[in-house]
């Protein structure tokens, strides 16, 4: 009993540590994705991160939301996309205001959000907090960073 408790206890370890090796988020894929006018694509991932079961994928999968959103003709259904999106990242945002990552995504969101939505408060205080602590980022991220800084009106790098 002792040898079998033990072995299911080694397995459980073994194949909860392969979980996240297998669903590891491709950060060039995903702002690759996000940077796109294409829907299909857009959705495509939206449906892969809805099959995942982790948590972490909530914050991508709102900003594609929000981006979804802009894609959208029926304004019922942009709105209704904007706001679920929002949500999620928000809440991401909330959970763990000193990444990075998340202030980005939000600053990448909120100037491109039409200003109707009211979604700009966060602005200045995003582009402050990137700027000092963009050195916590990846070789890769910094390099999606730059390329958006030539393009944004708010950030310089």
């Amino acid at each position: 009993m002792k040898i079998s408790f033990f072995v299911s206890i080694v397995l459980f370890v073994f194949f909860s540590s392969q979980l996240p090796a297998q669903e590891k988020m491709d950060k060039q894929h995903f702002y690759k994705i996000i940077s796109s006018e294409n829907l299909e694509l857009i959705d495509a991932e939206i449906i892969k991160m809805n099959t995942s079961s982790k948590s972490t994928f909530n914050c991508y999968k709102g900003a594609l939301l929000m981006k979804k959103a802009g894609l959208e003709k029926n304004p019922v259904e942009k709105l209704k996309f904007f706001k679920e999106g929002k949500l999620l990242l928000e809440t991401a945002i909330n959970n763990d205001n000193q990444n990075v990552e998340l202030r980005f995504l939000r600053l990448m969101i909120q100037e491109n959000a039409p200003k109707s939505l009211g979604y700009h408060s966060n602005i200045n205080e995003d582009v402050n907090f990137i700027q000092e602590n963009s050195s916590q980022l990846s070789t890769t991220l910094k390099n999606i960073l730059l390329d958006y800084s030539k393009t944004s009106k708010e950030i310089n790098f």
